[in-house]
């Protein structure tokens, strides 16, 4: 009698393409994660009134790990304005150092454009104020998103598991001696 040999069935070449997309998309979740927290700043704007008619302005923005600090000066601060810039994600608040000659546009102060914008003229507008101080701080939030996301990465790679508690068998002895 001969013995028929079943056809391989699909089953292992699916759950191993399903494994491959969850190692591709944690790994994906990872390097954002790591993106993000990364690419997040200290900025701080610190403007100081040399004279009476002249201030100078310097914008320092530095990264998580301080590897990447970058200094901005502004001479003869006039005033600050607030422009709003239309992108594909919308109307974007951009906070604009005026000068004498020059206008500094900042990428930082996004959101708290206008409340920076008045902040800097009150201190231009007030003779008795030698400066003004402005610092925002993403790091911490951008941070702490990027681990998430870092994590959540990592456990859809399969690197790291949860036990699943249903699974675990107790030692139930029954000696009824």
């Amino acid at each position: 009698m001969k013995t028929f040999k079943p056809f391989p069935t699909a089953t292992s070449s699916t759950s191993a393409t399903k494994s491959w997309w969850a190692i591709g998309i944690g790994l994906a979740l990872v390097l954002l994660g790591i993106g993000i927290g990364l690419t997040s700043t200290l900025s701080t704007l610190t403007c100081n009134r040399v004279e009476t008619n002249r201030i100078a302005c310097s914008m320092i923005e530095e990264d998580l790990l301080e590897f990447n600090v970058r200094q901005t000066m502004l001479d003869k601060l006039e005033t600050a304005e607030v422009r709003i810039r239309v992108s594909a994600q919308g109307e974007i608040e951009k906070l604009v150092l005026v000068g004498e000659k020059t206008e500094l546009k900042l990428n930082a102060f996004d959101g708290d454009a206008p409340e920076a914008a008045e902040k800097i003229n009150e201190f231009v507008g007030d003779l008795n104020r030698e400066s003004v101080t402005l610092t925002q701080d993403d790091r911490w939030f951008s941070s702490f998103f990027g681990l998430v996301l870092a994590i959540a990465g990592l456990f859809q790679t399969g690197l790291f598991k949860f036990k699943n508690p249903h699974n675990l068998r107790l030692n139930n002895t029954n000696n009824f001696d």
